[in-house]
């Protein structure tokens, strides 16, 4: 690979040269940023290795190409194929030989193919390597792409949960020097087992589709096998796999799947009669071998992230953030004592050092708090204080340009007439009623074809609507947010007020608006809504360029067949890019 040039600021010619500026009070600030220093003579030597006769065993082709340590040195990588060296060998071509354990002679061929720059991309890739690699040498261990530490775990057994601390790396070319981005990051774990998951949706749902349920629950989840620290996806359910069937090892000798996980992580199953979890294992390098398939006990697996249930709960998502959402003070001492650590483990330096890598001081800077912007109104002026007074003031609502309503038509769910009678007595009294001139409250059943029925009855072109999607199930349940009925009815209405017959709308939870002490806020909020979707304007804040265009786009590509991409588009057209 060449060595990249990048493209500094300063070097382009509509920038301006001096990027200081004076407007604002200056701050220190600290990045999360690391100089990763080399030397100016460093190099990496990149070499491709083959054997005769080809050998298939990544740990022997390992094995006979370290067994040279006299030519090759210590320090070296070495991936089954590409080979690095911190060192150039004296040959463009290197030919040696091995012996097997059985007395087989392999001719291993060493051709050097790249002299690599610290710039470069494939040495950056490396270097990312590396790092990984001394991260597990402070005992973190890798959970999909990240590292995290199990053996510092946060408990919030309030909700059964479970955090992991740990870091997400990045070393990248930043203009003239190569820089280590570090981030602190959480992985959520429930304290429940796929086992004691199945258990409860047994006493909670219809015996007699208790598999497809299960199935639906469960497929596509990322699930935690902590005897190894390692994750799987759920891609199947095998009923008739039992953990007393037996399966063939590498040696082809059979074993259990109760005596295996004895034997290899001294652990003992309890239930016996449980199904077996089966998850498909990628293939590096060619996608055209079938994937290896692997049959993991429920007992032993643990849900991670969480659940739709568990993301609309309040109380829930308040504690989780207490602990994930670091103060500035906080996440600067993560930071710290990663490098520290990195410091004092005297393996995880080693490894660093045999690169003849050094990792340097936290990067820091000057920044600026620049003032508060005026927020423009209507005909007047205000001076930004509080996002929550300027809104919460009945004066905002004067002032902002809103479209009025032609018709507005109300619908909910028959048992929810004292939610709809406590929302119109809100709506009446404050912002929405600046809006609102003609109401139509419409009574539906529960479900989307009631939903569309309606909409299909009432709906007429020039009909502005407000759609109010209250489900849940009796008075003393919990609300069940995006469960599949509530999906079902909400995509119902979205595709034909969208699609068929093209029409505002607004959709809120009956959640939200059974709380009588926020009412006033849940107003307020849907007014900002409702208005901007009819093509209202809020507010706007001062310009200093004129004749400027804002333009937004965006690529969405169907997760399911991966053929289709959808380009979503937008710009502004007028001067204060409030339309």
């Amino acid at each position: 690979f060449a060595m990249l040039e990048i493209k500094s600021r300063g070097d382009i010619s509509c920038v301006l040269k001096k990027k200081k500026r004076s407007t604002g009070i200056p701050v220190n600030l600290l990045t999360n940023l690391f100089s990763f220093s080399l030397p100016k003579e460093w190099r990496l030597y990149q070499y491709f290795v083959t054997y005769n006769p080809e050998t298939e065993s990544k740990r022997l082709r390992i094995a006979l190409l370290y067994s040279h340590e006299e030519l090759l040195g210590k320090t070296k990588a070495f991936d089954g194929v590409v080979l690095f060296l911190p060192q150039k060998l004296e040959n463009k071509v290197t030919e040696l030989s091995s012996v097997t354990r059985q007395g087989q002679t392999v001719k291993l061929t060493i051709t050097f193919t790249n002299e690599l720059l610290p710039g470069s991309p494939a040495c950056i890739q490396f270097l990312n390597v590396v790092f990984k690699n001394v991260l597990k040498k402070l005992s973190m261990h890798r959970v999909g792409r990240h590292f995290y530490s199990p053996s510092d775990p946060i408990q919030i057994p309030q909700h059964k949960l479970t955090l992991w601390p740990g870091f997400i790396t990045s070393i990248m070319q930043y203009e003239s020097r190569l820089m280590l981005s570090v981030d602190v990051s959480h992985k959520v774990l429930r304290n429940e087992t796929v086992l004691e998951f199945l258990s409860d949706l047994y006493d909670r749902s219809n015996r007699e589709c208790f598999m497809e349920t299960c199935e639906k629950e469960l497929l596509g989840l990322i699930v935690l096998t902590r005897y190894n620290n390692r994750t799987y996806r759920i891609d199947d359910i095998n009923w008739t796999v039992k953990p007393t069937d037996t399966f063939k090892r590498a040696d082809d000798t059979e074993i259990s799947y109760v005596d295996y996980y004895s034997q290899q992580y001294d652990v003992t199953l309890t239930d016996l009669n449980q199904p077996m979890l089966v998850s498909q294992l990628k293939r590096k390098g060619d996608k055209s071998l079938v994937a290896r398939v692997v049959h993991l006990i429920p007992e032993l697996c643990f849900l991670t992230g969480l659940s739709k249930k568990a993301l609309g709960d309040f109380r829930l998502m308040k504690d989780l953030a207490s602990e994930i959402q670091l103060s500035p003070q906080r996440r600067q001492q993560e930071l710290y004592q990663l490098v520290d650590n990195i410091q004092r483990n005297r393996e995880a330096g080693f490894e660093l050092e045999r690169w003849r890598l050094h990792l340097d001081q936290q990067m820091s800077l000057t920044g600026r708090v620049i003032p508060k912007e005026k927020i423009l109104m209507l005909d007047q002026m205000i001076q930004y204080v509080s996002w929550s007074k300027i809104t919460s003031s009945f004066i905002f609502f004067k002032n902002f340009l809103y479209f009025p309503f032609v018709s507005y038509l109300l619908l909910f769910l028959l048992f929810l007439l004292q939610v709809q009678g406590i929302w119109s007595h809100y709506s009446d009294a404050t912002a929405l009623d600046v809006m609102l001139k003609k109401k139509n409250s419409i009574q539906v059943d529960e479900g989307a074809s009631a939903m569309l029925r309606a909409l299909q009855h009432h709906v007429q072109p020039d009909t502005q609507l407000v759609a109010f999607l209250c489900i849940f199930y009796l008075m003393f349940q919990v609300l069940c947010i995006l469960s599949s009925n509530q999906k079902d009815t909400y995509d119902t209405i979205k595709k034909f007020l969208c699609v068929d017959c093209p029409t505002p709308s607004q959709c809120v939870l009956a959640r939200t608006l059974s709380k009588q002490n926020m009412l006033m806020s849940v107003a307020t909020k849907l007014a900002m809504q409702i208005n901007c979707k009819l093509g209202g304007e809020l507010w706007a804040v001062e310009i200093p360029l004129k004749s400027l265009m804002v333009i937004g786009i965006d690529v969405n590509r169907d997760t399911v067949s991966k053929k289709h991409a959808i380009v979503g588009f937008v710009a502004s057209i007028n001067t204060s890019i409030t339309r």
